[in-house]
Parts: structure tokens; C-alpha cells; sequence
């Protein structure tokens, strides 16, 4: 086998990718007040504002159509395209009881932690590796999930000088997991092993197979659409003084798979990735 670094010589373009990102937002509450009972609902509640929020985005990696030979021609054809168009986010805003209570419900993204190299409160949204790597911010590597999202609005404290306190949760019955690129990647180890298991399971694979088991492939194992498996979370926020505090609590899952080694019932080896749930707690103090 010919090593992908063999394939990609110097003074070769390696990276020239670019994104379309427009965004539209629109105020509705003009149009609730046309509606049948529409003023009449927004004097009961207290309808602060409403708004919904659309966002296609358009991404192009040329590297996979007119790269090197690493990144393009030993791609199986599913994977030969250097382009992606996707709903990046969707939702609808409202307010009530004078802007007390905020919901917002659709596609979107959560950021609950204050750094931007690395994630510690911030593991809410699976982050989407196909597009640049780590060497795009996480700001643009969120994927956005299907989610409700609330925030309330709590009574400040002058004499304790405690203020801008709320309280926010959210819940997101969806099964959307990290990507990865297509294929090899310029930001990557070129030429590294393809499946990026440990050696040791490499070592049982190949004993196994030379028993008379062959490897039958490997299985994803994600989560599902319902209550139980939803990403959730909930957090109270405040600032005291010149200081900001946060304390959260959340459900979530890891950015990377655990490779488990199994038997199916014909006794031969498949490997089973595994997204285990993971409970962060966490407290945050900003000066």
C-alpha cells in the first residue's frame, strides 16, 4: 500500500475552503396581531416579542476536488465532494410577561462556557470536525440540534449586590452526534492508520481472524429520539459585584466514540462505538 504522505508533494495547496453564511431575521408580532384573537392573546400573556431566525449555510472545501490524490482520488465515490449545503439554524423566538420568560424553540446553539480553545461547560452542541478541523473556532464547529430552550428572568438583589440573575434550561431529543471529514484531512496525520483503534485491539482482531472469525465491520451506536437519551441541562447565573458567576448542570455526550470489541451471534468480531452518556457539573466565576 502506497502511504497518503508518499502522495502529496511540496509546494502543494493543502487548504482553500470558504463558507456562506446569510441570516435572516424577521419581527412576527405584527403578524400575530392580524391573526384571529391575536391582540387579544398578546394582551393576555404579555407578548414582549417574537421573532424567527433562519440560517442556510453553504461550505466548499476544494481540497477534495482538485487536491492532491491523498485527499481525492482514494476517497470512495459517496465521499468525492468538496461542497456542503445544510440548515444550520432555525428557530422561533417569544417573550412574555414583559420579557421575563424567553423561549426559543428549533435548530440551534448553546454555548454555556467562557473559553474557545478547549471545552469545559461548553459540551452542549456536538462539534462538526468536516469543515477546517480544529483549526476553525468553536464557534463555527457547533452542530446545531433540534432543542427548547428557556430562560426566566429573576427579581435582583441591590442590597446583597446581586443582579442580572436568571435561570435557563434546556432539553434536546436529538441523536445528531460529532463528524468527522470525509476522508483524509490537510489539518490531520496524513497517512495514519484508517480505523485509529489502539494497537491492542488491532492485535485481538488479527487472532481472531486467523481462528476463522473474519471482522464483520463496525457498528454506531447512538442515541435515540425520545426523553431519556435528550441532551438536558439547566443553569443559574448572576453577577455580584464586578464578578459574573454560573453554575450549570448538564447531560450530554462525549466528542469522541469508545471503541468496544464484541461478538456477534455467529461468533465473529464486530466493533461497537459507543457515545456514553456524561453528566458535567461545573461553576464558573468571571472577573
Amino acid at each position: 500500500d502506497v502511504c497518503s504522505s508518499d502522495l502529496v508533494g511540496d509546494w502543494t495547496p493543502l487548504q482553500h475552503r470558504y463558507f456562506v453564511d446569510p441570516q435572516l431575521q424577521v419581527d412576527v408580532l405584527p403578524w400575530i396581531r392580524n391573526l384571529p384573537l391575536g391582540t387579544d392573546l398578546i394582551k393576555t400573556f404579555n407578548v414582549g416579542g417574537t421573532r424567527f431566525f433562519f440560517n442556510p449555510r453553504f461550505e466548499y472545501d476544494g481540497v477534495y476536488d482538485y487536491g492532491p490524490k491523498a485527499f481525492r482520488d482514494d476517497l470512495p465515490p459517496r465521499l468525492q465532494k468538496g461542497n456542503r449545503f445544510r440548515i444550520f439554524e432555525v428557530y422561533g423566538d417569544l417573550s412574555f410577561f414583559d420579557q421575563k420568560l424567553n423561549l426559543r424553540v428549533g435548530r440551534q446553539n448553546v454555548s454555556w462556557g467562557e473559553t474557545d480553545g478547549f471545552r469545559l461547560l461548553d459540551r452542549i452542541n456536538p462539534l462538526d470536525n468536516g469543515f477546517g478541523g480544529f483549526q476553525i473556532p468553536l464557534d463555527e464547529r457547533r452542530a446545531p440540534l433540534i432543542m427548547f430552550r428557556a430562560t426566566l428572568n429573576l427579581p435582583d438583589l441591590p442590597e446583597w449586590d446581586v443582579l442580572n440573575s436568571a435561570l435557563e434550561a434546556f432539553i434536546a431529543p436529538d441523536k445528531s452526534l460529532p463528524r468527522g471529514a470525509p476522508g483524509p484531512t490537510p489539518w490531520g496525520v496524513i497517512g495514519a492508520s484508517k480505523q485509529g483503534f489502539p494497537p491492542t485491539l488491532g492485535s485481538n482482531l488479527a487472532a481472531l481472524a486467523a481462528a476463522g472469525h473474519p471482522f464483520r465491520g463496525n457498528q454506531l451506536d447512538r442515541p435515540d429520539i425520545n426523553i431519556k437519551d435528550s441532551r438536558w441541562g439547566a443553569r443559574l447565573l448572576w453577577t455580584w459585584r464586578d464578578i459574573s458567576f454560573t453554575l450549570a448542570h448538564l447531560s450530554t455526550y462525549p466528542d469522541g466514540a469508545t471503541p468496544s470489541l464484541q461478538l456477534n451471534r455467529q461468533g465473529d468480531p464486530i466493533i461497537k462505538l459507543r457515545f456514553p452518556n456524561v453528566q458535567v457539573t461545573g461553576l464558573t466565576a468571571t472577573a
